[in-house]
């Protein structure tokens, strides 16, 4: 590992004609306008608290966001389509504006940590783990961020009547980033089938969603031919079933002393237990409204809000309880320099 010494060591550049070494004290004194502090690991802090905060922002951004989609929908914002859809939409551009300058700066980081790799070859060694994940994020979140802003305009495009996009070019995004991590499943070795199986529960839920909300937009009658919304949900209950099961055993092994949860994961397990009963919840009454409004247009949009507000609340609930457990493993990836 990379002692104190070496971290807080000033390195004097090497003419070719007259090559010498000289400590940080004669260097100080020496040729001040020639030295250059070289500190890698905050080149890797900054690289990474950048782009953590621009995902942090982002999400706020989409919470705002998501609030206003469900309010224009139940038209507590005025009459049906009263605010423009673009102008609803405007957190998702601005998040992704985040996002951009977040990993525009975040690369600049990565980058001088890159060239004094370069200049100190030996001494870097214990650091280029730290830069290999740091390259491997990239290429996870690059492609994600493209992903998900197609999704945005494509979805934005078909509730303003503005283009005759197919609902399948709006959900093409989200399926392809399912079925990349249903691959990346198949592909890397894991102790457990819940990812795989959490990822396959998804991707079906979003294909006959998107059956359903094609159907639905080609239709001019309430009463459409596609799959009864109980059909359609049943994935995602299935995939909230296996999640329960799954919090109800770490518990369990963590009540009966097999398995020692931290104080971290404690409060994330509480969060996303809150969370699923509040999704399930508000899933449960947004089916019932979807298969009532089939037959009758008795429903209120004040039935209409609860299950957008449970759905609502348990983003946020879940979001934090991620959130606190991205904290502990980017300390446990900065501590380790990249061998976490």
């Amino acid at each position: 590992m990379r002692n104190s010494y070496h971290e807080e060591t000033m390195y004097q550049s090497i003419h070719p004609a007259n090559a010498s070494f000289s400590s940080p004290r004669e260097t100080e004194t020496n040729d001040l306008p020639s030295m250059r502090p070289f500190r890698p690991i905050v080149y890797a802090e900054q690289s990474l608290a950048v782009l953590l905060n621009g995902v942090m922002i982002y999400v706020m951004c989409v919470f705002v966001g998501f609030g206003l989609i469900a309010l224009n929908a139940d038209n507590v914002l005025g009459p049906a389509r009263h605010w423009n859809w673009w102008v609803v939409f405007l957190p998702f551009w601005v998040a992704n504006l985040v996002m951009l300058g977040a990993h525009v700066l975040s690369i600049r980081a990565a980058t001088e940590l890159r060239q004094w790799a370069e200049t100190d070859m030996m001494s870097n060694e214990p650091l280029l783990p730290l830069l290999r994940k740091i390259l491997l994020l990239y290429a996870v979140s690059m492609p994600l961020c493209f992903l998900l802003f197609w999704a945005e305009v494509a979805f934005c495009a078909i509730l303003s009547d503005s283009s005759d996009i197919s609902v399948y070019v709006a959900y093409a995004p989200i399926m392809i980033i399912e079925v990349g991590y249903v691959v990346r499943y198949l592909l890397c070795k894991s102790r457990t089938t819940l990812p795989g199986v959490s990822w396959i529960l998804l991707f079906t839920f979003t294909l006959l969603l998107a059956h359903n909300s094609d159907i639905a937009a080609k239709s001019t009658s309430a009463n459409s031919a596609g799959l009864p919304w109980v059909a359609v949900f049943a994935p995602l209950f299935v995939l909230q079933l296996v999640l329960f099961g799954s919090l109800a055993v770490v518990l369990y092994m963590q009540a009966a002393g097999l398995y020692r949860l931290n104080s971290t994961q404690v409060r994330a397990t509480a969060l996303y237990s809150i969370a699923l009963v509040a999704a399930t919840t508000g899933q449960i009454m947004l089916v019932q409204h979807m298969e009532l409004q089939q037959g009758a247009d008795a429903v209120t949009a004040t039935e209409m809000d609860v299950p957008s507000l449970l759905l609502f609340t348990a983003w946020i609930v879940a979001s934090a309880g991620l959130y606190i457990v991205c904290r502990q493993e980017v300390a446990k990836l900065m501590a380790s320099r990249g061998g976490a």
